[in-house]
């Protein structure tokens, strides 16, 4: 995400400059035994979109101001090909739905599972 960007919702942790565009460089994940990584391919009109995913199978329909975990999408090489992806390096186990960026609906459900990178194609949503 760069710094440039207009933001509606404050980043805790970081002071917002600590955070760049990912570009397609190699990605450093955090996954072990019970944390895994999830690696979102989604359409081209989700560019520079945050992707908001949230823990649990129980809604559909995004709950409002709902930003547990979210994610920039950028533009990464993905299987030979220029892709627009959506990375979380480090998600706890369990089961999650992925939020579309400019809606209240689900986009998918995933489950991360620890010590693994799970991947999901929702370029034709």
């Amino acid at each position: 995400m760069s710094p440039s960007l207009p933001h509606q919702h404050r980043h805790h942790g970081a002071s917002l400059g600590a955070y760049h565009a990912a570009g397609s460089g190699s990605a450093v994940l955090d996954i072990g035994d019970d944390v895994g990584a999830l690696l979102a391919v989604v359409p081209d009109r989700f560019a520079t979109s945050e992707i908001d995913i949230t823990l649990g199978h129980g809604h559909s329909d995004k709950p409002p101001n709902s930003h547990d975990v979210h994610t920039g999408v950028h533009p990464r090489a993905y299987h030979g090909r220029d892709r627009q992806i959506a990375l979380f390096p480090s998600l706890p186990a369990g089961k999650y739905q992925l939020w579309h960026p400019y809606d209240t609906v689900a986009l998918a459900r995933v489950e991360i599972v620890g010590g693994r990178v799970t991947e999901v194609d929702l370029s034709d949503v």
